[in-house]
């Protein structure tokens, strides 16, 4: 991989990371603060649960299914020949 590839791609992933602290650590202080409750913490957040826990694994299970079936598929075939 070229050098300026690898350092843009250190670049993207420091500045998520990062972000992901920044978050995490103003959920941190509002749940400190008492400003958030761990019972409701989405809704406080203005955020739909079912947007943010059911969604994705829905369309995770769409996509990991058939990978898995193919995947095990292509083992039978290896171990069967």
């Amino acid at each position: 991989m070229a050098k300026w590839r690898r350092n843009v791609l250190e670049q993207v992933v420091t500045s998520l990371g990062l972000s992901v602290f920044i978050l995490a650590g103003q959920v941190i202080i509002r749940v400190i603060k008492g400003k958030i409750h761990w019972r409701n913490t989405l809704k406080q957040l203005c955020a739909n649960p079912v947007d943010y826990l059911v969604t994705p694994r829905v369309i995770a299970s769409c996509i990991a299914l058939p990978f898995f079936t193919l995947m095990l598929f292509t083992v039978g075939m290896v171990v069967l020949a």
